[in-house]
């Protein structure tokens, strides 16, 4: 994003990681709460098998699309960063 909108991208980050902390926090509470362990500690490591891979699906996601989204087309400096090469 251009300067001008700093304060723009920052608003959509901080509500972007706000929304997803809810939705994150909602999906795996209700993984977690469809087999409600009767008891003890095994019973809710077996339940919370399915949670652990759902957030490493989630976080894996992320880094692909960061990665696609990040970096410069063509593999050039970025001209728009302090110190890109202008060559």
């Amino acid at each position: 994003m251009p300067r001008e909108q700093v304060g723009v991208a920052s608003a959509l980050t901080a509500t972007s990681r706000q929304v997803g902390n809810a939705l994150g926090v909602a999906a795996i509470g209700a993984v977690l709460a469809a087999d409600a362990p009767a008891g003890g500690t095994a019973a809710f490591l077996r339940v919370a098998r399915p949670a652990w891979w759902i957030i490493t699906a989630c976080g894996a996601g992320i880094l692909v699309l960061a990665w696609l989204l990040v970096r410069p087309p063509g593999g050039a400096a970025r001209q728009d960063r302090p110190g890109a090469s202008t060559a």
